[in-house]
């Protein structure tokens, strides 16, 4: 199977992502246009998106783009980390009203305010892929639109490689695709 991982167009600059609601730029409507164009000759099996409001827009314009004429399945399990109070909230505020506290500042068991850790976000991501493993091995061809966190995430499982929100071992930009072999 060829697994092909997107990441979302740009949203919002000037918030925190995680859980928002946050929609693509303009910026992030013509970043995945262009991947669209690059991507049109594969035929995928079926597309699989989080449900987040700038994931599901990714997926619905490539789609489109595509005439691709299949439902899109939206999973909440693909969600970025939970970021819990953070998400959506402005840059400034967010600083202000937790100072220091990022992704990579994180404990492995501490948790976002009213969010979850590191390792509860892992555990989701792996156990997502395993039940996707056991449903969807004899596909082909698969998209899946999904954030950098899970990206990364799936990445490590993939390849064996030790995951942790203080290093990043795969950085893929806004409106970018990377595709995985998976035997």
């Amino acid at each position: 199977m060829r697994l092909y991982l997107v990441r979302h167009g740009q949203d919002t600059l000037n918030k925190r992502g995680g859980w928002s609601q946050e929609p693509l730029t303009e910026e992030g409507v013509n970043e995945v246009e262009s991947l669209s164009q690059k991507i049109k000759d594969i035929e995928f099996d079926f597309i699989i998106a989080s449900d987040l409001q700038r994931t599901v827009q990714t997926a619905n314009i490539i789609r489109n783009r595509l005439l691709f004429s299949t439902e899109i399945i939206l999973d909440d399990c693909l969600r970025e980390v939970n970021n819990g109070l953070l998400a959506g909230m402005d840059n400034d505020v967010a600083l202000e009203s937790f100072p220091g506290l990022f992704w990579n500042t994180l404990e492995w068991e501490e948790s976002y305010p009213q969010g979850e850790s590191p390792s509860q976000f892992y555990e989701r991501i792996c156990k997502w892929y395993k039940n996707f493993l056991l449903k969807h091995h004899n596909s082909s061809n698969v998209l899946l639109v999904t954030h950098q966190g899970v990206i990364e995430a799936l990445l490590c499982i993939i390849n064996n490689k030790q995951f942790s929100n203080k290093k990043v071992h795969y950085k893929i930009k806004c409106g970018q695709m990377i595709m995985e072999v998976i035997k």
